[in-house]
């Protein structure tokens, strides 16, 4: 009993700062300040990210980091914020992931000056129709029975124009899901 009330409280912490989170991020509307800005080394990040939420209790789920940059590309951004964003994709990965695979890959694309950090899995994917709604405030899409309360994606995606990006989700895949965060490379 103690750890179900345990694990409860914990949930409603967390949405409770989601909440604030979110307010905080609307009432300063805009982008944030250059002077957090550092260089960022995309694959490290992303290396650590993945090693940070890989799941070794589900054995039918292979986590994988494939990336078409050199070990040494950096990025100019916000690298808790980047690094929350990733998170929260990855962590909805692995909830709607029962078997197959979750790669996080990064992709330079020289001739649009941005940097791509996919999520892809092998999940139960999003309907056509809830392609947009899921970037709404409080929607859910693919099970009301999973944890969250559908702020998790709004905030990404907040989140991402704070730092000159945007979150998609890919709708040309359909073996899952495949979230796509571009960001621009900003030149020192």
């Amino acid at each position: 009993m103690r750890e179900y009330i345990t694990y409860n409280l914990d949930l409603v912490t967390t949405i409770v700062n989601e909440v604030l989170k979110l307010s905080k991020y609307e009432s300063e509307k805009g982008q944030l300040p250059d002077a957090d800005m550092q260089d960022v080394m995309v694959n490290a990040l992303c290396r650590k990210l993945l090693h940070t939420m890989t799941d070794e209790s589900n054995d039918r789920v292979e986590t994988r980091f494939t990336t078409n940059v050199a070990d040494d590309f950096t990025v100019r951004t916000h690298p808790a914020t980047l690094n929350r964003i990733l998170t929260h994709i990855f962590e909805n990965a692995q909830k709607f992931t029962e078997k197959g695979y979750i790669e996080l890959r990064s992709e330079y694309d020289k001739a649009a000056g941005q940097i791509r950090l996919v999520v892809e899995d092998t999940g139960v994917g999003v309907k056509p129709e809830d392609r947009e709604r899921i970037f709404d405030l409080f929607e859910k899409a693919a099970d009301n029975f999973k944890e969250g309360i559908g702020l998790g994606l709004p905030i990404c995606r907040r989140l991402a124009s704070s730092i000159g990006g945007e979150i998609t989700l890919d709708p040309d895949y359909t073996d899952g899901s495949r979230f796509i965060l571009s960001i621009p490379v900003i030149s020192k």
